[in-house]
């Protein structure tokens, strides 16, 4: 568990960190993300059309705890430009890891979704299914879903 706790902290210091991002004058945008997961959502963006998007959240629960930690490269596509936004849609793969009171697990991700980008304002809205592979401690397949906001810093 302390392992999955220290790799998350360090990860998501790095997205913290990147600073060449500049896609529609953004750089790091944070907020929150309900579904599966529910917690705190990142995203840096490394150039125009790539980013770097994950999810950190954490149970505390009487009879179990546990920590989710992901991270997905993502590729982003201008679907439509409006006057005040842009409609994008996004995919990609990246990995989640889970470690609770009963069991880890490691599981590969590939997000699909949509996200709307305000272009006067630092705001985005997201949402996402993602096929899932839970491949340790066994292999198994499902798909889970979020949507979100993010606030950008960094904007011009």
């Amino acid at each position: 568990m302390k392992k999955i706790v220290i790799l998350t902290l360090v990860l998501v210091s790095g997205l913290i960190l990147i600073e060449n991002g500049q896609a529609q004058d953004r750089t790091f945008g944070i907020g929150g993300i309900i579904g599966d997961p529910d917690g705190v959502s990142v995203k840096a963006w490394l150039s125009e059309t790539t980013a770097i998007a994950g999810a950190v959240s954490v149970d505390l629960g009487e009879n179990y705890s546990w920590v989710s930690f992901h991270a997905d490269f993502l590729k982003q596509n201008t679907v439509v430009t409006w006057e005040e936004a842009l409609l994008q849609t996004h995919f990609g793969g990246g990995v989640r890891f889970l470690s609770g009171d009963f069991e880890d697990f490691i599981s590969l991700r590939a997000p699909i979704g949509i996200d709307v980008n305000a272009i006067d304002a630092p705001m985005e809205v997201f949402m996402e299914v993602v096929p899932t592979v839970d491949v340790d401690p066994e292999f198994y397949f499902y798909f889970s879903g979020a949507m979100g906001f993010r606030y950008y810093f960094g904007s011009d």
